[in-house]
């Protein structure tokens, strides 16, 4: 039996140009089973499922905590993290150039939005 993650089953908001980049320091998460076919002995997992599944989840998270996680992709400026042991996809605004697969740290900015703590004014 093979397990497969494909590109499109791993961000809601932006295109997955390669996996490599994310998972390339041994990053670890939980995956959802999307499919088991047995004909075929192929599983098919998905990141984006699970964070569909943890969206209430954000309503756990408070204003001026930090939070840890590792950038997905970028779409229009605006990259997309997964953060660590919430397992929730958040937006986060940045001024520094971001990495795929890079860690971060961000803080809760709005009810739905983060910014990189490099962006929080003294």
């Amino acid at each position: 039996m093979e397990a497969l993650l494909l590109a499109k089953d791993v961000s809601n908001w932006c295109f997955i140009k390669n996996l490599d980049m994310i998972f390339h320091q041994q990053y670890t998460c939980p995956m959802v089973l999307k499919e088991i076919n047995m004909d075929t002995n192929l599983v098919l997992l998905s990141i984006k499922d699970l964070t569909n599944k943890n969206k209430n989840r954000i309503d756990c998270t408070d204003y001026g905590n930090v939070y840890s996680g590792v950038v997905l992709g970028r779409e229009h400026n605006i990259y997309s993290v997964l953060l660590d042991n919430i397992w929730i996809e958040v937006k986060v605004d940045s001024d520094a150039a971001l990495s795929i697969g890079e860690r971060v740290n961000v803080l809760k900015a709005s009810s739905m939005s983060f910014v990189t703590i490099s962006n929080v004014s003294s």
